[in-house]
């Protein structure tokens, strides 16, 4: 009987007011990092989105990002708040290229921070979903190979990983470096003049980055395979050395190797450069200067 008066009691209790309009539908969640539930926050997001007829990506990411806040010492917040200036820099970054490509024709105009929602989500559960540790960060860092990814896509990976792995700037570029496509990375090695360092001298890895983005867009511009490379082969094949120009004195008809004139003191040690690189690097860049 008392079981029966309390269930007739919570019947006739008021009820919360239901939301029977399917135009405005209830907000996910905050989302606080908990892995737990990052399954469920995904899914009210989707029916969010559906529901609310969003189907432009990047108001996806915006709208996600504007529900993930809170965890443990603020992780959830922290990570959302770097990933939102990182894809506002990337905006400004798009504009100033856009207006300057309007002057100099060849200017490269990066792309969007991420590529799509998915490629959004997929780095939001490698950050939630799989990390539970510095120490799993610091693993998947170091294991981290750029392989069918794109530059762009390798970056936000790295830095999903990066945020957690408690590296500094210099041991975070080694990771950076060593994971990429061994031909970017020797283009990487060899850039000039060096990416900016930070006031105190080290190494600034977000102007590392950067430069491979900048590298890998004029490589990709240039299809698979470099025309100079191209015709440097012909040039082989063939033994005229005619539109050849030397790296040394900028003059046409032998290389560099061959060069009559004094060797000139150049801006960047190159000994220095080529002696932190791996031995499939250094083979790499031989066989691209043609030696």
């Amino acid at each position: 009987m008392t079981t029966t008066n309390h269930h007739l009691a919570n019947i006739t209790q008021p009820q919360p007011p239901r939301n029977n309009d399917i135009s405005k539908p209830d907000l996910p969640k905050y989302y606080d990092g908990n892995p737990n539930r990052m399954k469920g926050f995904i899914q009210e997001c989707l029916a969010y989105f559906e529901l609310a007829n969003v189907t432009e990506d990047y108001k996806k990411i915006l709208f996600t990002l504007s529900r993930i806040s809170g965890g443990h010492t603020e992780h959830a917040t922290r990570w959302a708040d770097a990933t939102r200036d990182q894809i506002f820099t990337r905006n400004e970054a798009v504009t100033q290229a856009s207006i300057l490509k309007q002057t100099i024709p060849t200017t490269v105009i990066p792309g969007p921070y991420f590529a799509n929602y998915t490629t959004f989500m997929r780095i939001f559960e490698q950050q939630f979903g799989l990390l539970s540790s510095e120490a799993e960060a610091i693993e998947a860092l170091t294991l981290l190979e750029q392989g069918n990814m794109t530059c762009e896509e390798y970056i936000v990976v790295f830095k999903s990983h990066a945020t957690r792995a408690g590296y500094n700037d210099n041991a975070l570029l080694h990771e950076f470096k060593r994971g990429l496509n061994k031909g970017l990375r020797a283009k990487l090695n060899l850039t000039y003049p060096l990416p900016e360092n930070n006031a105190d001298g080290t190494k600034n890895i977000e102007n590392w980055i950067i430069r491979a983005a900048e590298l890998d867009k004029q490589f990709s511009a240039q299809g698979q395979k470099d025309p100079n490379a191209m015709d440097v082969d012909r040039t082989r094949r063939s033994g005229n050395t005619n539109d050849i120009t030397c790296y040394n004195c900028q003059q046409k008809g032998h290389y560099s190797r061959n060069c009559p004139n004094p060797k000139k003191q150049r801006g960047m040690n190159i000994r220095a450069m080529v002696t932190d690189m791996s031995q499939e690097d250094k083979e790499f860049l031989k066989k691209e200067l043609g030696f």
